[in-house]
């Protein structure tokens, strides 16, 4: 699993190509860069452990370190700007009213869910959300722009919410037609099915199924082809494409 986790941060990195090289024996030469990551998950799995939390309170450290860029406030204008980078939503007498264009219908519908499931508790206001994969107010070519992302890094001012996928969407499987959604109901058969199988019975490899949403992941692909004892990885149908370089499989 250690050379699964050390593979997957090269590849994100775009370190893949010169990063690791395959021998007739099967090991795993790394790179120093690659040995970079090695040592930050040693280091992060010294430092790890588990503190227990419940509801809100999990969430309190992030909410807090999201907004804290915003302490003097958010104006109108500061919202505006950011218009150009998601959906604009407004809450008023505590109905949820949405931009009639969205670019991922299933992601906003998962945020129409949950919004509405609390808009009894939002006082009347107005705000932008990101349905992309990636954040979009990058700190160091831009301004404190408020924008709601489900994924970023510190060197965004964007600002965490819970991903859309908990309620609606996600990879379309020949099982899950529309996507696997309700993770409420996805968890509990995923737990299922994990107990109802000895750990000593498991395969000891990474596994990803999803889809290509960059050309980057083909090197994952590639390599599940190459070393399929090491990862096993393929794609879904939904999003996928047909790259210029490669053939790429497609999984139901």
């Amino acid at each position: 699993m250690h050379s699964f986790l050390v593979v997957s941060f090269v590849l994100l990195s775009g370190y893949l190509p010169y990063g690791i090289r395959s021998h007739s024996n099967n090991h795993q030469v790394y790179s120093k860069e690659s040995n970079v990551y090695h040592q930050k998950i040693q280091r992060a799995k010294k430092l790890y452990s588990n503190h227990s939390c419940s509801g809100y309170k999990c969430f309190v450290d992030t909410i807090s370190k999201d907004l804290s860029p915003f302490s003097s406030g958010i104006d109108l204008e500061m919202i505006q700007l950011g218009y150009q980078r998601g959906v604009k939503y407004v809450v008023l007498n505590k109905r949820i009213y949405r931009q009639k264009d969205c670019l991922f219908p299933s992601r906003c519908e998962g945020v129409d869910y949950f919004l509405n499931s609390i808009r009894k508790a939002i006082p009347d206001t107005h705000f932008v959300v990101n349905f992309h994969d990636w954040p979009q107010i990058n700190k160091h070519f831009q301004g404190k722009v408020p924008v709601f992302s489900f994924s970023k890094t510190d060197d965004y001012y964007d600002i965490m919410y819970p991903t859309w996928s908990f309620w609606k969407g996600g990879p379309a499987l020949t099982l899950y037609p529309t996507g696997i959604g309700r993770w409420d109901q996805f968890h509990d058969n995923l737990v299922r099915k994990s107990e109802s199988m000895p750990w000593d019975e498991k395969i000891s490899a990474g596994f990803f199924i999803g889809s290509r949403t960059s050309s980057e992941r083909d090197n994952l692909i590639l390599l599940s082809r190459a070393q399929p004892d090491l990862v096993v990885a393929k794609y879904t149908k939904n999003q996928a494409w047909k790259s210029d370089k490669v053939w790429l499989q497609v999984f139901d």
